[in-house]
């Protein structure tokens, strides 16, 4: 998820989305391990440019700096831990950052009309975001590291859908 929120800085959701299959192929089903012992040079790492992903030197190259930190992050936090998915992976480190109990933020205009605030930040992402860049993350800003945790189910808060989607809070009810 990391290497596809990075992606999409700056770029529609729709145009990673199309691109979604040739990320997995190109980035070997999205294993860190093998990201980061693969592409070790500046060859390989021209290969990952020859595929249909987004074609940004910078992306890429963060991408494999991405596996890289990744790992060095488990090895640190977890040092008996085999994958990400295990009873102590990644996902138990981002509950440090997930706020409790999440919810919309709702304000009134003049005609006493609600709105809702659609966030791109919040301290949660501004936390995450600083703790990756000091491991060595890249492109993980706290607007990227905002739509990964509400991505990945950690963030709750905020608006995600206008009050026309038919995933809007107020239209699951009906």
């Amino acid at each position: 998820m990391i290497i596809l929120e990075g992606a999409q800085a700056g770029l529609s959701w729709s145009t990673i989305l199309h691109k979604r299959d040739a990320y997995r192929v190109a980035y070997d089903n999205f294993d860190y391990n093998l990201i980061a012992d693969t592409y070790t040079s500046q060859a390989s790492n021209e290969r990952l440019l020859q595929t249909n992903i987004v074609k940004n030197k910078l992306k890429v190259q963060a991408s494999i700096t991405n596996a890289k930190a990744f790992r060095d992050l488990l090895t640190e936090l977890y040092p008996d831990q085999a994958q990400p998915e295990d009873e102590n992976g990644f996902w138990k480190f981002l509950q440090a950052y997930k706020k409790p109990d999440s919810i919309n933020k709702k304000t009134k205009n003049n005609k006493d009309e609600e709105v809702l605030e659609y966030m791109t930040r919040n301290e949660e992402s501004d936390r995450l975001s600083a703790d990756l860049k000091k491991r060595g993350f890249k492109f993980v800003g706290t607007t990227i590291m905002y739509s990964y945790m509400q991505a990945v189910g950690l963030e709750l808060g905020g608006l995600h859908h206008t009050q026309q989607c038919f995933k809007h809070p107020k239209n699951l009810s009906a």
